[in-house]
């Protein structure tokens, strides 16, 4: 259950999930018209006007900067995996001389993974995804899609990483496949128009932040519940950031540690616990009700604390 204002003054003080992961995956898939088809071994293939294509690309948010300019930001080890699959008018499988996907299945070595966004005039409008290794037979296996916008934006005007938005839109789509060395080997290229493009973005804790933006690794119980005990009956809600009201309580109990070789005597809630549900009201998170119901909650869970 998310509501949609944010409410992060508290949250930030708590890990990033995005500290917490070794990769931040997003699967990208375009689907679209299939406009032409070739390869150096077939020549030119003739296409059925309905023919499709739906390609997929996994690529890794946490991937490091390689270089970022005013035109191009490369991002090293990006793309976990890219592939493309062909239909016919009947949506019957075309039929290629070479592996159409770039993956784990497929690649025995990998020794180049890179992302790119370009922009123009200072806005993103293009992206490319090149993932290079050796296949099983010791051949060179390359996949190389890129979309480029032709009307709507590819991307979010913020945009520093090549994801682009979920949306109904044309654009332009290519992607070529090398399989062997360029001389000898067999290269194939195809071309479409994007019609739909779907980004699913991991979400480690299921609250319906994706890992990228979430700032809290949520305490997801599905009520408010005090002292690990005490139900309040309020809906724990989360934020747009990804953080819920038990994760505002539990920063409370981070700030108000004692202090090494001091006893605690507090035996209330803390000035933080106290302010926290009139801070959710002012945001608009709850409603007046809730607040009173988990101010009472919390002094309950206080003054009757299980021995």
């Amino acid at each position: 259950m998310t509501k949609p204002l944010l409410l992060v003054t508290a949250c930030l003080s708590l890990m990033p999930l995005q500290s917490l992961a070794q990769t931040l995956t997003d699967t990208i898939t375009i689907e679209g018209r299939l406009t032409s088809l070739s390869n150096s071994f077939q020549g030119e293939a003739q296409l059925d006007p309905e023919a499709r294509f739906v390609a997929t690309i996994e690529v890794d948010r946490l991937a490091p900067v390689e270089y970022s300019g005013s035109d191009l930001n490369q991002f090293r080890e990006a793309v976990l995996s890219a592939g493309v699959e062909l239909y016919d008018g009947q949506g019957m499988p075309i039929d290629t001389p070479i592996a159409k996907r770039c993956d784990d299945s497929t690649l025995v070595t990998q020794p180049s993974s890179n992302a790119y966004l370009y922009f123009t005039d200072g806005e993103a409008d293009s992206s490319a995804y090149l993932i290079s290794g050796g296949d099983m037979n010791g051949r060179q296996l390359e996949c190389y899609p890129q979309l480029a916008a032709l009307a709507a934006p590819l991307f979010a005007t913020d945009s520093f990483f090549p994801v682009p938005v979920d949306g109904v839109y044309e654009s332009q789509f290519t992607m070529m496949i090398l399989n062997g060395d360029p001389e000898r080997g067999i290269s194939m290229d195809i071309g479409g128009v994007a019609e739909t493009i779907t980004v699913v973005s991991v979400d480690t804790d299921g609250d319906g932040v994706p890992d990228f933006a979430d700032m809290c690794a949520s305490e997801s119980s599905e009520t408010v519940i005090f002292q690990g005990w005490y139900d309040s009956g309020v809906s724990n809600y989360a934020d747009s950031s990804g953080c819920t009201i038990m994760d505002h309580y539990a920063v409370c109990e981070v700030d108000e540690e004692p202090v090494r070789g001091i006893r605690s005597v507090r035996s209330g809630p803390s000035s933080c616990e106290k302010a926290v549900s009139y801070e959710m009201v002012d945001e608009g998170m709850i409603d007046y009700s809730e607040a009173r119901a988990l101010r009472e909650a919390l002094y309950e869970s206080h003054r009757n604390q299980p021995i």
